[in-house]
């Protein structure tokens, strides 16, 4: 069996929980725009709000990082693409929900595998520190 490829520095967890939120930020504000399309403007206000929230995540981890320029890494060296997501490395566009229930379902499922990952973390990462900044991420 493989090692497991958890970040082994608390710089390291930024930089893939940066990328989560980016993503999780991209995805909130399609979802809002297309709830609005649809004519769902409480839907809309709602993912409007978490993607808010997660652009306010991404502040406290740019924070974190004490004002250091964290690196960038390739899309294969992203730890979680590996093992939480299946489409893995080909960068296909994000779904656009057809309805507010996809929209849910596609929500709900990013964030499962957003935990799933900082839970591998909290579990398995070899410094207390990176398992302790993994725990307030949950």
């Amino acid at each position: 069996m493989g090692m497991r490829l958890l970040p082994l520095t608390v710089q390291e967890l930024c930089i893939h929980a940066l990328e989560l939120e980016r993503d999780s930020a991209a995805r909130y504000a399609l979802y809002g725009q297309r709830m609005r399309q649809l004519g769902l403007e409480d839907l809309a206000a709602l993912f409007e709000e978490l993607c808010d929230d997660t652009r306010d995540a991404m502040v406290d981890l740019e924070e974190l990082s004490g004002g250091r320029r964290l690196a960038e890494l390739s899309p294969w060296q992203y730890a979680w693409r590996l093992t939480y997501c299946p489409d893995a490395l080909r960068r296909k566009p994000r779904l656009v929900p057809m309805s507010s229930r996809e929209a849910l379902q596609l929500a709900l499922m990013a964030g499962r595998r957003t935990e799933e990952y900082l839970a591998d973390v909290v579990a398995h990462a070899r410094e207390r520190e990176v398992r302790d900044e993994a725990a307030k991420r949950l």
